[in-house]
């Protein structure tokens, strides 16, 4: 493969790859960065959203407050006046919130005025005289009639856990047959509960600002209660469901997830393709409070992937685009480079085959002024300096040839003076014979010398051992006569003794 071809296959395969890794940290890096900002758009839709619910619900919550703060005062008022007065209250407030369906009071037993049994059965009371009326708008006008239902009881009331704001789950209200929610504030005496004030709204409006909301163009929105009824939803055949029996298909095995989100009121974001949809689901919960009702409700957005990775598609494309342009310029700039060093490359190998024939006449002309236009000035520089010296060479060679034949005659000198020395080698090396003859000799009387000495060295040590014998056996005996002559000296004096 020509040096060119190598020069446009290596670059074009480095810059392919270079482009190929930008384009791929480009790409995910965008599509972090594109998946972060759309997650913070999402949320911040639902945010608004959220807000938008909460006002609305916190106007009817509004109403109850000031209900309750004002009925709070009920001592102020003579007390055959009171339920007079507060249902003129609650009658104008009702006219005044064409958005409320009802409007009650349910008051302990005895706690408004202590004449319950005097208005034992009379509009809005039950059997037992208590204030409960709730009232409502009907064909006629407003009405008033007591409160029904077991969940209403003052002792079931006081097993809530109301202590300020307080939003029950949505029912379908018995008259109007649509979806409701209704929502209370207590009254107090001295940090005492003695009653409950409440309105109720019926959620259609609800329905329409969540359908309204559309994250991205083409999200769906759905809202939640603290106990997981459906209040609004994309399905409005669902309104009114436990969302633990309806949205199974909506989040699929995310389903506990989202229940638990909604029932504890925390936040959660996932990633579900529905049965019903061609396109993964992103789907984010955003918990929010209605008044100070501690149990928050949660408004969940669904947005399609490919919605929000769309920028990403797009960038793919103009990278793609950007990608195939950069590679085409960089190879047509790469085979043109190719081109300006192989050129002069190719010339100076001709030159070289020229003058490995032997022809030391060519020269390469120089156009480039760079580092190919050096080697090339060098290289016929080199190609000069050859022809010189190979002409110096020739010429040598003439004076070596005359130095040769007079090396020749010489030379024969040189062999007739060789020979005489070879005679007289010759006649050394026969005298060496005889002297090498006669030293074999001497090493064979050395060699009888050297055993004479051994066995001489042997008897010495044989003596040496026996002297040493003798020594001992004369410290022995001296050691004998020192004990004859102690027992002597004993003896001599047991003589004396004995004399």
């Amino acid at each position: 493969m020509k040096i060119g071809m190598k020069l446009v296959l290596i670059i074009s395969s480095i810059n392919i790859i270079g482009i190929g890794i930008l384009a791929g940290v480009t790409l995910l890096e965008s599509r972090r960065e594109i998946t972060r900002l759309a997650d913070e758009q999402a949320n911040s839709i639902a945010i608004q959203s959220s807000e938008k619910i909460k006002n609305w619900f916190g106007e009817s919550m509004d109403v109850a407050r000031i209900l309750a703060n004002i009925m709070e005062g009920y001592k102020e008022i003579p007390a055959d006046q009171r339920r007079d007065q507060f249902n003129f209250l609650l009658k104008q407030t009702l006219i005044m919130n064409p958005r409320l369906s009802d409007v009650y009071v349910n008051w302990s037993p005895d706690g408004l005025d202590g004449m319950d049994a005097e208005y034992a059965n009379t509009p809005g009371t039950d059997g037992t005289g208590r204030y409960i009326p709730a009232w409502s708008i009907g064909p006629d006008g407003p009405k008033v009639v007591a409160i029904e239902g077991l969940e209403f009881t003052w002792d079931a009331l006081m097993q809530l856990p109301i202590t300020t704001d307080f939003v029950f789950d949505p029912f379908v209200h018995p008259e109007t047959k649509r979806l409701s929610a209704q929502m209370c504030h207590p009254v107090k005496d001295n940090g005492r509960i003695i009653g409950l004030v409440g309105d109720v709204l019926e959620l259609a409006t609800v329905q329409d600002l969540v359908e309204a909301t559309k994250p991205f163009g083409d999200g769906h929105a759905y809202l939640f209660s603290a106990g997981g009824i459906i209040v609004a939803h994309s399905d409005p055949s669902r309104l009114g469901k436990d969302m633990r029996q309806s949205e199974s298909d909506t989040f699929g095995p995310f389903l506990d997830t989202m229940v638990n989100a909604v029932t504890k009121g925390t936040g959660t974001s996932f990633s579900y393709r529905p049965a019903r949809s061609d396109t993964v689901i992103q789907y984010y919960s955003v918990p929010f409070t209605i008044g100070y009702d501690p149990s928050p409700w949660t408004l969940v957005i669904g947005i399609s992937q490919d919605t929000i990775m769309a920028p990403v598609y797009r960038m793919v494309v103009i990278c793609l685009i950007l990608g195939i342009l950069t590679i085409v310029l960089m190879s047509a700039g790469v085979i043109l480079t190719a081109r300006s060093i192989s050129r002069p490359i190719a010339y100076t190998m001709t030159m070289l085959k020229d003058i490995a024939e032997g022809d030391l006449t060519k020269e390469i002309t120089v156009h480039a002024h760079d580092e190919l236009g050096d080697l090339v000035h060098y290289l016929n520089f080199t190609v000069d300096r050859i022809k010189h010296l190979v002409l110096s060479i020739r010429k040598e060679a003439d004076v070596l040839s005359q130095t040769g034949a007079e090396l020749t005659g010489n030379m024969t000198e040189t062999a007739a003076a060789i020979n005489e020395i070879t005679a007289h080698i010759k006649s050394i090396r026969s005298q060496t014979n005889r002297q090498v003859v006669s030293v074999k000799g001497t090493s064979s009387i050395m060699e009888q010398v050297v055993e004479n000495i051994e066995t001489l060295n042997a008897q010495i040590q044989k003596q040496t051992g026996c002297v040493s014998q003798s020594s001992s056996a004369v410290e022995q005996m001296l050691a004998n006569i020192q004990s004859v002559t102690q027992t002597l000296v004993k003896n001599e004096i047991n003589v004396t003794k004995l004399a």
